[in-house]
């Protein structure tokens, strides 16, 4: 009797953001790690069918990552400034994977990577990612603030009310990365 399903799910497959944001061996190998954000594809895949198979008539939103890294500057809840870029690749290669997925499951993604401009762990009170600090009652190291959290929400139901048209992954300012 399921009709809405919401799927966040892949940053923590292969430890990518634990490597990423939390030790410096995340970004000694690149390549790897974009090479791990596409396996992150067809986890997302199998989970879709998985829940199809559950609850055949549910809608089915694949949510992708809010914006953590900063596009430009630094702040001290980067673990390393100068490797933000590559971290923010990697960010955007798995959001690219859960694009990718919701579009072969015909899911509808929505994209919270833009949503999130402006709103990285680096932008002070207008942080909607919190930083490396943990603060459990409010949000987890580099986890959304409920502010981060109530913008993903709007932006699901704007496109359930079809105020927004669904997000067919073009994967415009997402890394396209050929497989």
């Amino acid at each position: 009797k399921t009709d809405l399903v919401t799927i966040g799910l892949g940053g923590n497959d292969f430890n990518l953001f634990h490597d990423l944001i939390l030790t410096s061996r995340g970004f000694q190998n690149i390549e790897q790690h974009l090479a791990e954000a596409r396996l992150v594809q067809p986890n997302v895949e199998k989970a879709i069918q998985d829940i199809r198979k559950r609850a055949p008539h549910a809608k089915i939103i694949v949510v992708g990552y809010l914006r953590v890294f900063a596009s430009n500057g630094s702040c001290g809840d980067l673990p390393a400034a100068n490797l933000r870029a590559q971290a923010d690749r990697i960010e955007r290669r798995i959001n690219t994977s859960l694009a990718q997925a919701a579009k072969s499951q015909e899911a509808t993604y929505v994209d919270s990577y833009d949503l999130g401009n402006g709103h990285d762990v680096c932008a002070g009170k207008e942080a909607w990612v919190n930083g490396s600090r943990n603060a459990l009652s409010i949000a987890a190291a580099y986890h959304p603030f409920r502010q981060g959290m109530d913008a993903v929400a709007r932006e699901i139901y704007q496109t359930l009310k079809g105020k927004k048209p669904a997000h067919s992954p073009s994967l415009g300012n997402l890394e396209a990365v050929p497989r």
